[in-house]
């Protein structure tokens, strides 16, 4: 069951790479926040933190991976 969130996970980061500029998921993805600050104690994961934890799990490259999720066959 974690095999298949893992997998659906890039699947869904892939999606999100290959989406017109403009587009809110693409666009929050992308974001940093400009103010703001964290509570104390262990901050909670994002979901670009999930996913290179998914990516290195699994033996991708996450210095290219947006190179990679460009060609949807692999």
């Amino acid at each position: 069951m974690f095999q298949t969130l893992k997998v659906r996970r890039l699947r869904w980061l892939g999606h999100l790479r290959r989406m017109p500029d403009g587009h809110q998921p693409k666009d929050i993805l992308y974001s940093e926040l400009s103010a703001g600050s964290r509570g104390r104690g262990r901050p909670l994961l994002r979901f670009k933190d999930v996913v290179k934890r998914d990516m290195k799990a699994l033996d991708i490259a996450t210095d290219n991976w947006e190179r990679l999720a460009e060609d949807r066959t692999k």
